[in-house]
C-alpha cells in the first residue's frame, strides 16, 4: 500500500492451454503456455468509490505451432462499495 488512498498490487499468472482435439485428432496449431504479470493501482476517491487501473502483460509466451498471439491489455474500473 502506497498510502491510505492509493494501493498498488502485482499478480503473476501462469496459463496453460492444452492442444484442441476433435474426434481424437489433435490440432497442431493450438495450445500455449503463458506467464502474465498484472500490476494494478487503486485510488480511493471517497469512502465508497474507487478508481482502478490494471495492465496484463505476457512476459513469457510459448505457442504450439503457428498461432495469433497475445500482446498486452489495459482496463480501467470504477468501483462502489455497498453495505449489505
Amino acid at each position: 500500500m502506497l498510502s491510505k488512498k492509493v494501493t498498488f498490487i502485482t499478480n503473476i499468472r501462469y496459463e496453460i492451454r492444452d492442444q484442441d482435439m476433435m474426434k481424437k485428432i489433435k490440432f497442431e496449431n493450438s495450445g500455449s503456455n503463458i506467464i502474465y504479470i498484472t500490476p494494478q493501482i487503486t485510488v480511493n476517491i471517497t469512502k465508497k468509490w474507487f478508481l482502478s487501473a490494471t495492465a496484463d502483460y505476457p512476459f513469457y509466451k510459448y505457442y504450439k505451432g503457428i498461432q495469433l498471439g497475445t500482446q498486452y491489455s489495459f482496463a480501467i474500473n470504477l468501483l462502489k462499495n455497498f453495505n449489505l
